[in-house]
């Protein structure tokens, strides 16, 4: 999943925020082969009924899952927060602006040989 190499690379991408003690947005950004894979083996639904409706909720499922994982860890260290809605986002080439966010992280992970980059942006309250 290189855009820049291969523009013709679909992408999605999905956010979930968080506010409270701690306030940030959690990025997932993965290749539509992964997208469709992963909406696969969650649901069981395969081609041609698994629809692009279907793997748009797996990876707001995704984001959720990762952005609540941080979330319950920081309000075990004291910094309660909320979660926002998944908001998902389908494309070739994305730019995001981290006006306001203080600190920024990537993390990249493998799964079933597909490459996933989530980012963690932070803000002061």
């Amino acid at each position: 999943m290189d855009p820049i190499r291969d523009p013709s690379t679909h992408i999605f991408a999905s956010c979930v925020g968080f506010a409270g003690e701690i306030n940030g947005v959690c990025y997932l950004f993965m290749g539509n082969r992964f997208a469709y894979h992963a909406a696969k083996r969650i649901t069981g639904i395969e081609d041609p009924e698994l629809d692009d409706d279907t793997v748009r909720d797996v990876c707001g499922e995704l984001a959720n899952m990762f952005a609540g994982t941080f979330k319950n860890c920081m309000a075990n260290l004291g910094l309660p927060s909320t979660l926002t809605i998944p908001t998902i986002m389908q494309g070739k080439r994305m730019a995001i602006n981290t006006a306001g966010t203080n600190d920024q992280f990537r993390f990249t992970f493998e799964v079933d040989g597909f490459p996933i980059f989530a980012d963690l942006m932070l803000s002061d309250n």
